[in-house]
């Protein structure tokens, strides 16, 4: 019999994911600025470990963040992943669990040489395992922005390239290789307008991939060896966006997005058979509160459905809506936030998002992890809202046809650089209650600001306890090289040598590692 023995990391995963977890809120603090990090997406594994997906906007940072928490919301690790070329841009879209265990990002990858598509895996204890990228040889306009990936349920990888006239799919195995790749483009009416959205995974090993054929609905499901099984165009009258897929219990489908401008949900059976098409309005009284569309959606063990809105979203956490899809109730967060659902464990629902929370007599802004019960019973963030639906009635009939064509798809390695990402987490409803946990003196001062890059910053405590330790962090994540400092009251200096332009965060500890407060610093 062959014996392994579980790293250590991992086997403190396993233990604490089953344990029996409840409801839990936490805010997530990203490293730097928080204006310069984005939630991406996010991901729940069979276990109940879940994963969240970062990035950076506003900053040039080819790179994104992926951190694991087990089903308790203990952070177990943190990983800032970017290229080491630096013409490549980096765009992470979405990540997953694989049938392993292991995590798998996939993104959009920019070149001198074109546009490509790109997929990191990471083992469960945040170790890169391999790199790929993808590049469509019939490619000649560039990705139309919602491309997708998924892991299938018989161990493999999914992804499809949405480009603005047609959509690519291709199949690889777990270590990035590709077994098969087509393109799948409606062959009814005008399909100059076919890109591809996000796409349903369903139990043999096949998908059901949402497009569009002009500004129709156009659903397309295809075999585990990308074989086709049904093409179905939904001609409503209006400009769609199908935004997502997910497969149903009794082996139907739910699609939702939007449609004419107003968020929609869409039944059908096996075969693509409409049941119900609704689309639905918001009252956020007092008026706060905006949603756009549809962007994720879960099937609850009472057959409701319950969906989360796109990240321009203001103020709305969920809809939950009957199995024929009438409004049940509308979850909102206020004034500001949304969420967005990463996923199911053990009739919990796992969402993530972002918010603006009280701290310090202002405000700042935070990721979401929330793990709820199925009514997402939240003690300090629950507020009121109702929803209405109205049918939406077809235009003329469905019709059917597809045309599908094998595809070359070029993929290669690339080189990379892992680094870990400092994330603090703590409860959400204490932030939101503005109870503020000891953030230091606000007397610590770090000037001259704006300073020259290559000059020297003074740190002073001012009233606070003596400086031991400083930290310099860029609003990128990274943290910058700081001298060592000597425990003693007085200022204390940096020098900025080597420091690109930009926002940093300085921050300051004693001698008994209590925080003597923080300060940002614009180095030009």
């Amino acid at each position: 019999m062959r014996t392994r023995l579980l790293p250590f990391v991992l086997l403190c995963s396993i233990i604490t994911s089953a344990q029996d977890a409840g409801n839990f809120a936490l805010a997530v603090d990203p490293p730097g600025d928080n204006t310069y990090a984005r939630y991406i997406d996010g991901a729940v594994s069979t276990a109940g470990d879940i994963a969240m997906l970062g990035g950076y906007q506003y900053v040039n940072a080819s790179a994104f963040t992926l951190s694991k928490f087990d089903a308790t919301g203990t952070l177990l690790w943190s990983r800032k992943v970017e290229t080491t070329n630096p013409d490549f841009g980096m765009d992470a879209r979405k990540v997953v669990f694989d049938a392993e265990g292991n995590l798998v990002v996939f993104g959009i990858m920019g070149t001198s040489s074109g546009q490509n598509y790109f997929m990191v895996r990471l083992s469960a204890i945040g170790d890169v395992l391999w790199t790929r990228m993808y590049h469509a040889a019939s490619a000649t306009t560039q990705d139309y922005g919602f491309s997708s990936m998924k892991a299938t349920s018989d161990g493999g990888l999914l992804m499809d390239m949405g480009m603005v006239n047609k959509t690519i799919v291709l199949r690889t195995d777990m270590e990035g290789q590709i077994s098969w790749a087509r393109s799948y483009i409606t062959s009814t009416g005008p399909t100059l307008k076919n890109p591809g959205f996000d796409f349903a995974t369903t139990s043999d090993g096949g998908i059901l991939l949402t497009e569009k054929a002009e500004n129709d609905i156009y659903l397309v499901r295809i075999a585990s060896n990308g074989d086709l099984a049904w093409a179905q165009r939904y001609p409503n009258g209006y400009y769609n966006h199908t935004k997502t897929a997910i497969p149903l219990s009794d082996g139907g489908f739910l699609a939702a997005g939007f449609s004419n401008n107003a968020p929609f949900a869409m039944r059908m059976d096996a075969g693509g058979n409409v049941i119900w098409e609704r689309s639905y309005a918001f009252d956020m009284s007092p008026g706060n509160g905006y949603v756009e569309y549809f962007e994720r959606a879960v099937e609850l063990s009472n057959g409701e459905l319950l969906l989360t809105a796109s990240q321009s979203t203001s103020g709305v956490a969920a809809l939950r809506i009957t199995p024929l899809g009438e409004p049940v109730e509308v979850i909102t967060l206020g004034t500001n936030g949304y969420t967005a659902l990463m996923g199911q464990d053990a009739g919990h629902v796992v969402l993530s998002g972002r918010m603006l929370l009280a701290v310090n007599g202002g405000y700042e802004d935070r990721f979401l992890l929330l793990r709820l019960n199925e009514a997402l019973d939240m003690e300090c963030l629950r507020g009121t809202g109702t929803a209405t639906a109205t049918d939406i009635e077809a235009a003329s009939p469905p019709s059917s046809g597809c045309t599908v064509q094998d595809e070359v798809v070029n993929d290669w390695a690339f080189s990379y650089l892992v680094s870990n990402a400092v994330f603090t987490t703590e409860n959400l409803c204490a932030s939101v209650q503005a109870i503020n946990e000891q953030k230091g003196s606000d007397a610590l001062r770090v000037f001259p600001s704006p300073v020259r890059a290559g000059n020297t910053l003074c740190v002073d405590p001012g009233q606070a306890n003596n400086i031991a330790r400083i930290q310099c962090i860029a609003s990128d994540g990274r943290i910058m090289k700081v001298p060592a400092v000597r425990s003693g009251t007085g200022q204390q200096f940096i020098a900025t040598d080597g420091w690109p332009s930009g926002l940093y965060l300085v921050r300051a500890w004693d001698a008994n590692a209590h925080l003597c407060g923080t300060s940002r610093v614009i180095v030009e």
